[in-house]
């Protein structure tokens, strides 16, 4: 039997079509926004520029790559507030009150089609972003997917928050003023000290923190997006569907909030100074391996980077004596938290950032501190709080520990204050060696040694007066085999013993 169309479902059918209409209009309009597109080269410009020459850690790239589509978010935010105040501008009250669309329409059209066009770009972008990095080199970490999931639904809901804002404060100040408002709380929120958790974005992580509560949190955020669009609809008048489904998402949003803030890692710096040190390194420990006469330790997940440490390393322990093997030390991967405290034995730090190429003060520090260690100063590397900087002018060991540094590694100048970045610090350092600083005229005879041939054998045999703190360059001239070409500077400092 044929369905016979009444008036009440052809009427349906046209609202339904008119529904549809709308979305796709809005959805066109969007799409054409100089605006939008802008924002997302910018993110995806920004993403590369910041992590260009580093290695993907997928733990900390999938926050950061959040953090910065936040900029998107802003700008779809904006878009949708524009598309829910257009009704009252420009006499468009009066023309609209012909067209036998109802408001509500109108306003479900605007937040369906910002959400799903902002949601969409900023997926594109993201997983664009996170695709070309992770082919810059070895992939560590975790990737957890909840967490560009999360930042997708965090565009979607500051769309609709848009559209609500718009439909409730239908002032062209709102939107602004509502987007200043959200930059605030991101920034003051952008580790989750204080109750960032129940807004959008936690911008901010570090591994050592631990897991972070993303799906609960991805659950939050989707609750909130239908929260937001149901009273941004509740702004026509109440409607059991509309209240039903405000009250649900809300018994939903309510339960996620709470599980998400009481999962959230504990941050160090927001316990008393006692209790700061209790709290527990979530990476796990050490995964240790020997490869050659050298120990590299790993945190689980990142041991995709130790053969990178050990192509450094290589042509160091190349060039050492056999006797003078026992000197070699540990390379152990350090947190800001590890490297705080003071260094155990022969260990030299690597880091939870590494660069992707081959030349950089990463690699040129590793050698440094590794060669200085096996010439008997003390250089464990790059640690904030902990240094104990000398003097290492006019000792015969640190031109050793320069040639050392120097067989594959650029030798850095001293003083050259290279600006060092390791998981978040930035901090400026003059010296390849660690905490012992040394002058022109060492460099200088360093890199008289790489150029002359036969220079390890004299080094090798020249090794224990070589290596002695009390071996002044004057001395050791004659077993290095170079003539007095670069005037000897006197120590300035506390001299390295």
């Amino acid at each position: 039997m044929t369905a016979v169309a009444t008036p009440v479902t052809r009427a349906a059918t046209r609202v339904g079509g008119m529904r549809t209409a709308l979305v796709m209009f809005e959805t066109r309009r969007l799409l054409r926004s100089p605006a939008l597109w802008v924002a997302a080269v910018a993110v995806f410009a920004l993403r590369t520029f910041y992590t260009w020459g580093w290695l993907p850690d997928l733990t900390t790239e999938t926050i950061n790559t959040a953090g910065t589509a936040l900029l998107l978010t802003a700008v779809v935010m904006v878009q949708a507030n524009l598309a829910a105040t257009r009704d009252q501008r420009h006499g468009l009250p009066e023309t609209l009150g012909a067209v036998p669309v109802a408001a509500e329409v109108r306003t479900l059209a605007a937040a369906v089609a910002t959400a799903a066009v902002g949601a969409a770009l900023s997926g594109l972008v993201m997983g664009l972003h996170l695709l070309i990095h992770s082919l810059a080199g070895p992939v560590v970490g975790r990737f957890d997917p909840y967490e560009p999931l999360g930042a997708v639904t965090a565009t979607a809901l500051a769309a609709v928050l848009g559209v609500a804002i718009g439909r409730w404060l239908p002032w062209l100040v709102a939107g602004p003023l509502a987007v200043f408002a959200f930059a605030l709380v991101v920034l003051f929120t952008g580790t989750g000290e204080a109750g960032g958790w129940w807004f959008l974005v936690i911008a901010q992580h570090m591994p050592e923190w631990g897991d972070r509560p993303s799906g609960s949190h991805l659950v939050y955020l989707l609750a909130m997006t239908v929260l937001v669009v149901a009273v941004a609809l509740l702004r026509h008048g109440p409607r059991p569907l509309r209240v039903g489904a405000a009250v649900a998402a809300l018994a939903v949003a309510l339960p996620a909030g709470i599980v998400t803030a009481s999962r959230a890692p504990v941050l160090p710096w927001t316990l008393p100074r006692h209790e700061q040190a209790a709290v527990p390194n979530h990476l796990g420990e050490h995964v240790c391996e020997k490869r050659d006469a050298v120990t590299y330790c790993a945190y689980p997940g990142y041991t995709a980077w130790v053969p990178i440490w050990e192509e450094i390393m290589r042509p160091v322990v190349a060039a050492v004596p056999p006797a003078a093997a026992g000197r070699i030390p540990v390379v152990r991967q350090e947190t800001l938290r590890d490297n705080r405290t003071p260094a155990v034995g022969r260990t030299v730090s690597t880091w939870m950032v590494w660069p992707s190429g081959y030349a950089g003060p990463h690699r040129a520090l590793l050698a440094g501190t590794a060669a200085a260690t096996v010439v008997g100063m003390r250089s464990s590397g790059l640690r904030w709080g902990q240094n104990r900087v000398c003097d290492a002018r006019n000792q015969a060991r640190t031109v050793v520990a320069l040639w050392l540094a120097g067989q594959k590694e650029p030798l850095l100048s001293p003083g050259s204050h290279v600006h060092w970045l390791a998981q978040g610090a930035t901090r400026d350092i003059s010296s390849q060696l660690g905490e012992a600083q040394y002058g022109s005229s060492e460099l200088g005879y360093a890199r008289r040694l790489l150029e002359q041939p036969g220079a390890r054998e004299r080094i090798w045999a020249g090794w224990d007066t070589l290596v002695r703190p009390g071996t002044t360059l004057a001395e050791a001239l004659p077993l290095l085999g170079l003539r007095e070409e670069f005037p000897i500077e006197a120590p300035r400092g506390t001299t390295c013993r």
